[in-house]
């Protein structure tokens, strides 16, 4: 069971060298140096991802005060 887990990964990872290969061969090297700057913007969608994690969490807290509220008389 292990080995076939790894198995469908390391031909995943065969790919994607692979695209990346025919990229070359169509001259994306301005394509990787723009995916050097790429990883900065990697950190703005996780921070993105964060505050809205944060306002998810904000809008339960809100449904629940709202429900227990509503329980009482």
């Amino acid at each position: 069971m292990i080995t076939e887990h790894h198995e469908p990964r390391t031909i995943m990872h065969e790919q994607k060298p692979r695209i990346q290969n025919h990229t070359e061969d169509s001259g994306s090297r301005p394509l990787q140096e723009s995916r050097l700057p790429a990883r900065p913007s990697a950190s703005e969608d996780m921070k993105l991802v964060v505050k809205g994690v944060i306002t998810l969490g904000a809008r339960a807290i809100r449904e629940l005060d709202r429900f227990f509220r509503s329980l009482r008389p």
